[in-house]
C-alpha cells in the first residue's frame, strides 16, 4: 500500500540522512550513529560501532537536555570487528524533533532526528540517488545539493532513499571511509 511504501521509503532515506549528518569521533567511534525507521512512526532505532568493547549511555528528549528518557546499552556484537550497538527508541510523538545523545567512558556523539509523521502528512520531500561506491567527487556535488535544499525549507519532512551500490565488495573496512 501506499502508506507502507511510504513508511518503508522512510527508513532507507533516514539512515541515510543520518549517516551524511553524523559527526565521527577518532577515538571510540568507528561509525554512525545511523537512525534506522522501524515501521511505526513512534519508535526510531539508534545503531552505532566503536572501536572497543564498551556500554553506552543513550540519552534523547524534545531538546538537548535528554530529559525523555536514557538507557545503557551493551554491544549487540562482540566479533573482531563487531562492536555494534542498537537500541529503539519507543512512545515518540509523531512529527517531531527529538535530540539524541550517545556517551561512551570518554567521548559522546550528539544528533537529532524528526520523527515520521502521520499517515495524513502532506508537506515531505523525497531525494533518491545511487551507485555511491565511485567518484565520490561527483557524490559530493549531488550530496552538496541536497544537503542545500533540505536546509532551504526546514519545515518539511525530508526523506533521502539510497537505490543501492553503497561499496565495491564486503570488506568491513572499506566502509570506515
Amino acid at each position: 500500500s501506499h502508506c507502507m511504501m511510504k513508511k518503508n521509503t522512510s527508513l532507507l532515506l533516514i539512515a541515510l540522512y543520518c549517516l551524511i549528518c553524523s559527526t565521527y569521533g577518532a577515538e571510540k567511534f568507528r561509525k554512525g550513529p545511523y537512525l534506522i525507521f522501524p515501521g511505526n512512526n513512534t519508535e526510531m532505532t539508534v545503531l552505532w560501532q566503536l572501536n572497543t568493547t564498551d556500554s553506552c549511555r543513550l540519552e534523547w528528549g524534545l531538546t538537548s537536555e535528554y530529559s525523555s528518557g536514557s538507557v545503557v546499552t551493551h554491544e549487540s556484537d562482540s566479533k573482531a570487528l563487531g562492536h555494534m550497538h542498537i537500541y529503539t527508541i519507543k512512545n515518540l510523538l509523531p512529527d517531531t524533533k527529538y535530540y539524541y545523545n550517545i556517551i561512551t567512558s570518554n567521548q559522546s556523539e550528539t544528533g537529532s532526528f524528526i520523527t515520521v509523521p502521520t499517515d495524513n502528512a502532506t508537506n515531505t520531500t523525497l531525494f533518491a540517488y545511487g551507485d555511491t561506491r565511485s567518484n565520490p567527487e561527483n557524490l559530493n556535488k549531488v550530496m552538496d545539493q541536497i544537503l542545500f535544499r533540505i536546509q532551504e525549507d526546514t519545515s518539511k519532512q525530508t526523506i533521502l532513499l539510497h537505490t543501492g551500490d553503497w561499496n565495491r565488495d564486503k570488506n568491513e573496512a572499506n566502509w570506515d571511509n
